[in-house]
């Protein structure tokens, strides 16, 4: 819905949940005396493929209440609401976008203006849907909502620059997917005017029984909402469309080449579509996009049309930056705000994996997000939301859905093992105790899923699911060796160990102590009967299977992450990883987790080596980080802002050294830098860490808030922090 107040627009909702978690916005007006028209926009796709994947739904329905005003004045079922249907919108399928939902194509003439302030005929009294119940009396329940208060604070509602015009050219039709952009058709003149219309709002004009296209580049990584000011141009036809990036060659699933560059490629978008009725108007889609580069494509019929403005507000969760980080090294200089902007972007009323593609809350994604979040912002309410949706999300046989909110099922079954991650690190980086504890139950359920597929073998079956590991080029569908339903892959087998250990130490955490006991007995019986089955003496590396076809990074990261590799093997396991040749190569997503074991072994220098491809992103044109190496599907996917977490928790050193980050531990490590200073958030103030090499060590400077106990690494062994500032040499 969009709500209005006397004919000016003042929210949006309700925040994005589930059947069982609907949302409702609560708003403070402050009005003067006399009297006020309270105006809704509502508008429901149902449950087919017209439907954002991500926006579970039942039936529609709009509910209205105030807190201290009688019941007349504005409850729906007792104030004198009127409703009258918004004729005039048709639907435009999302295709490349396809999990976005269908986008807007409204005829202007059929469009019921003014509705806003209450105008026109066509008004009636609404149909009472049901009268509200408590969940808690013993009465039947309906499908219908059960209302919860929203979580979260308002989305992001901020202008945005209006860009700059990169192409304007006369065009044969409006079908120009296949046309390249020709910068020999570029029109000078006209493409001034339109960026005096941008700039400064002097109205741009499109002849009668004209065709053009135009190409604004934001400079920017843009989630808004768009409104366009037209007047005249009856009959016109006009298209807006959204893209990250345009193609080296026709067909949107190519190569992009240079994220910059506009000139001979080929621009394949989604947006809204409009018949113009002839009138001054405004128009608007329903939802928001995302993207860098616009096309307006124009078709005018008998009349001249005037584009008297283009406005764009950008939307997204409100994340503040806190922590900092900065080096020796100036490329990480222009190379932080592309992760800083591809984390907001893929953070609205839930994580998202990409803005443009899917808007989806992803398990694997989030985790990453999240501990981004934690390390640079310290807001852990998105955070604390995914996990809780993620457990709603639970089916009979234990297994967590893959993405959630979501209309349709997809179980992956790998993502529910993250989701024990999820959890251990909200319980080390947020004092919210009594939340993760009541998340044990379904932890719980999830391992005796996993342990159930437990052979007399002692080894995992690849349980049933999509068993998505990595977007490796080598691997089928991101599945590894043994990854089959039925097989045998070590790399599950090390997480289902890593898991468990986490498990154990939520138990700890939580007071269980017992439940902790089970689940390091069943980790240590798993990690035995792994090691035997899948470690190669000669190589001294683990297979991905037990045929031995396939060896990959991500079995040695996830053994040694998961601690259950025998001591003697460790060191010969680290140096495997670090220098053996024929292994599958983490891409971008598991490379979050290549660089954990690499500083749990204290190669942060190998640690920047494998964020070293993120660093020539600027030139390469990019606003923002992909999903995974060239050629990338998505230009903004936050699992692959990791680096953001990187070098705050492993260069800086500063991670939660207890649950509840209720003590700091530090193992500052400059890798190949000369100098870096930064910060990570904490509730009671900033944790500061500054280090410099030099002829002596590397002297490093730390800041502690008062009330903060932690201890900093120093040689091999560990010192006390007090609060406030320390010098050590390391």
């Amino acid at each position: 819905y969009e709500l209005w107040i006397d004919g000016a627009r003042c929210g949006r909702g309700p925040e994005r949940g589930d059947r069982t978690i609907w949302h409702f916005e609560t708003y403070d007006l402050e009005l003067a005396a006399g009297e006020h028209l309270l105006t809704a926009r509502t508008w429901w796709l149902g449950m087919d493929a017209t439907s954002p994947y991500a926006q579970v739904t039942i039936r529609p329905g709009f509910v209205c209440a105030a807190e201290d005003l009688e019941p007349g004045v504005v409850n729906t079922g007792f104030a004198p609401w009127q409703v009258k249907r918004l004729d005039g919108y048709g639907w435009v399928p999302a295709e490349m976008t396809w999990a976005t939902g269908v986008k807007v194509a409204l005829d202007a003439a059929r469009f019921p203006w003014g509705w806003q302030r209450g105008d026109g005929d066509g008004w009636a009294t609404p149909h009472t849907l049901t009268w509200a119940g408590n969940e808690h009396e013993v009465v039947d329940h309906d499908l219908r909502w059960y209302l919860r208060p929203a979580e979260l604070p308002a989305m992001r509602d901020e202008p945005c620059a209006p860009g700059r015009i990169r192409h304007l050219a006369a065009i044969p039709s409006l079908a120009v997917r296949d046309l390249a952009v020709d910068p020999a058709a570029h029109r000078v003149e006209e493409a001034a005017s339109w960026q005096a219309m941008l700039t400064s709002g002097a109205p741009a004009q499109v002849p009668a029984h004209a065709l053009r296209r135009v190409i604004v580049d934001l400079d920017d990584y843009v989630c808004g909402y768009l409104e366009l000011d037209v007047r005249g141009g009856a009959g016109a036809e006009l298209q807006v469309n959204w893209a990250e990036s345009l193609y080296d060659q026709p067909g949107y699933r190519g190569v992009k080449g240079h994220r910059d560059q506009v000139d001979g490629k080929f621009f394949y978008g989604t947006g809204d579509r409009f018949r113009l009725d002839g009138e001054a108007r405004t128009l608007a889609g329903l939802w928001w996009q995302a993207g860098r580069f616009l096309e307006i494509l124009v078709a005018t019929g008998d009349q001249d049309l005037e584009v008297r403005a283009v406005r764009l507000r950008r939307t997204g969760y409100p994340l503040v930056q806190r922590g900092a980080f900065a080096c020796s090294d100036p490329r990480h200089e222009r190379l932080r705000p592309l992760l800083w902007r591809t984390l907001e972007a893929c953070a609205h009323e839930t994580f998202i994996d990409c803005p443009y593609y899917e808007q989806l809350q992803y398990v694997a994604d989030t985790r990453i997000e999240a501990l981004a979040t934690y390390a640079v912002s310290g807001d852990g309410r998105l955070a604390r939301k995914a996990i809780a949706a993620f457990q709603r999300s639970q089916l009979p046989n234990g297994l967590l859905q893959s993405r959630w909110p979501h209309e349709r099922r997809q179980i992956l079954s790998t993502f529910s093992l993250w989701w024990i991650g999820m959890l251990h690190d909200r319980a080390w980086w947020s004092d919210d105790r009594g939340f993760v504890r009541e998340q044990l139950a379904t932890m719980r359920t999830v391992l005796d899923h996993f342990l159930r597929h437990v052979g007399d073998d002692g080894l995992l079956e690849s349980p049933r699911g999509w068993a998505f590991i990595d977007w490796c080029p080598e691997w089928t569908h991101a599945v590894p060796p043994g990854g089959e339903q039925g097989g045998r892959s070590a790399v599950f087998a090390w997480l289902l160990v890593w898991m468990l250990r986490l498990a154990a130490e939520l138990e700890d955490a939580c007071g269980e102590p017992e439940c902790a006991a089970l689940w390091r007995r069943r980790g240590a019986e798993l990690a035995a009967a792994t090691d035997a089955a899948f470690w190669d003496e000669s190589r001294a590396l683990y297979a991905d299977d037990r045929a031995r076809s396939g060896w990959s990074e991500h079995a040695q990261i996830l053994a040694l992450l998961s601690h259950g590799v025998p001591a003697q093997r460790v060191e010969r396991l680290r140096a495997g990883l670090l220098d053996a040749q024929g292994l599958v190569r983490s891409t971008w997503f598991f490379a979050h987790y290549l660089c954990e074991a690499l500083a749990e072994a204290g190669r942060v220098d190998r640690l920047l080596a494998t964020i070293e491809p993120w660093l020539g992103l600027p030139d390469q044109g990019f606003l923002t980080v992909p999903e995974r190496p060239e050629p990338s599907r998505s230009d903004c996917h936050a699992w692959s802002a990791h680096p953001l977490y990187q070098l705050n928790v492993n260069v800086l050193g500063i991670r939660p050294g207890s649950p509840g980050f209720a003590s700091v531990d530090l193992r500052p490590d400059l890798g190949g830098l000369t100098w870096a200073r930064g910060s990570v958030p904490h509730r009671l103030g900033p944790i500061s860490v500054e280090l410099e090499r030099g002829a002596d060590g590397v002297a490093c400077t730390v800041t502690v808030p008062d009330g903060l106990v932690g201890r900093i690494a120093v040689g091999s062994g560990w010192r006390t922090l007090p609060p406030g500032h320390s010098h050590f040499v390391l």
